[in-house]
């Protein structure tokens, strides 16, 4: 199974809940933002030593991916075309700041990108492409591949239920 296969499943997820029609570009990125920081606070809790966190990083991986997918759409981009067009690049190991830092970089230009959206110095749909690919790297940095953690995600969130809130998905809490 390829990374893009879960997109369908994604979209489905996202318009039974109304985030499609309901939600906002902006709102979703805040949402991606959250999941950015969550899994480079779960690589430097793993790097620090605490092993409990090497799960988060799946998940968090797969949370990005989800989120960076649903942006998309309501963003209004062919997502299946970005994301199906995403060539892995060969694998170079680096050092577990270098991930963290390289997250926080790419949520920062894909938000320019989206903001200034019209400008020719943004490249929406390359900027995807290349944080996918980014995140293709930091799950076989962490011994994961990229669908194994789409799918722990979506499992994770395939049954949730909540409403949409000033442009974002809340989850009811149990």
């Amino acid at each position: 199974m390829k990374h893009y296969n879960y997109i369908e499943k994604i979209l489905d997820w996202a318009e039974e809940r109304n985030l499609l029609t309901q939600g906002d570009v902006f709102m979703q990125l805040e949402k991606s933002r959250e999941e950015n920081s969550e899994l480079t606070k779960a690589i430097t809790k793993y790097e620090k030593g605490n092993a409990k966190a090497y799960d988060e990083i799946k998940d968090a991986i797969g949370d990005v991916y989800v989120t960076l997918v649903v942006a998309s759409d309501i963003h209004g981009l062919p997502v299946y075309e970005i994301f199906k067009n995403v060539k892995f690049r060969e694998y170079d190991s680096y050092h577990w700041q270098h991930y963290t830092d390289s997250l926080r970089g790419f949520d920062r230009v894909l938000y320019a990108a989206c903001v200034n959206e019209h400008s020719p110095y943004y490249d929406t749909p390359g900027i995807l492409k290349n944080y996918v690919n980014f995140l293709n790297s930091v799950a076989i940095e962490y011994n994961f591949t990229l669908v194994e953690c789409i799918e722990y995600a979506y499992n994770q969130i395939k049954e949730r239920t909540g409403k949409i809130v000033d442009g974002t998905f809340v989850k009811d809490v149990k």
